[in-house]
């Protein structure tokens, strides 16, 4: 039997995503900075499950970790690669030396939902 469990983290990615975006609707409960950290969760439910249908494990779990590990396996647009390093710029919180956190605004929300979406559209491309 075929190793299914980067299914259950794409049909979860799905699932954040979809959650993300319907949240947007209830601004007095989905401020920007929880939205942030949603399609967050979303983006890496995404990128693991394309990782581990590769069966590849990336070095670290940042959001630029993982798209370093996808460049591996596949090439990806400037375009992406930018739009994720953008997102990664809010929390850099993996340095043990610093800790850089930046709390998003409206205008950020934009590029969240752009960024799930167009990983949602990579790597359902990808693996289908």
């Amino acid at each position: 039997m075929e190793n299914q469990e980067w299914k259950r983290f794409v049909d979860e990615g799905d699932k954040y995503l979809k959650a993300a975006i319907g949240g947007a609707k209830r601004r007095d409960v989905f401020t920007p900075e929880l939205i942030y950290n949603i399609v967050a969760i979303a983006v890496e439910k995404h990128l693991m499950g394309y990782l581990l249908y590769h069966r590849r494990m990336p070095e670290n779990h940042t959001l630029r970790d993982l798209i370093r590990a996808v460049k591996e396996i596949a090439p990806i647009t400037d375009d992406l690669e930018q739009k994720i390093n953008c997102m990664d710029s809010f929390q850099e919180i993996c340095c043990l030396s610093t800790y850089n956190r930046r709390i998003p605004n409206e205008t950020d929300v934009v590029l969240f939902f752009e960024l799930g979406r167009d990983i949602q559209d990579f790597v359902e491309k990808a693996l289908h």
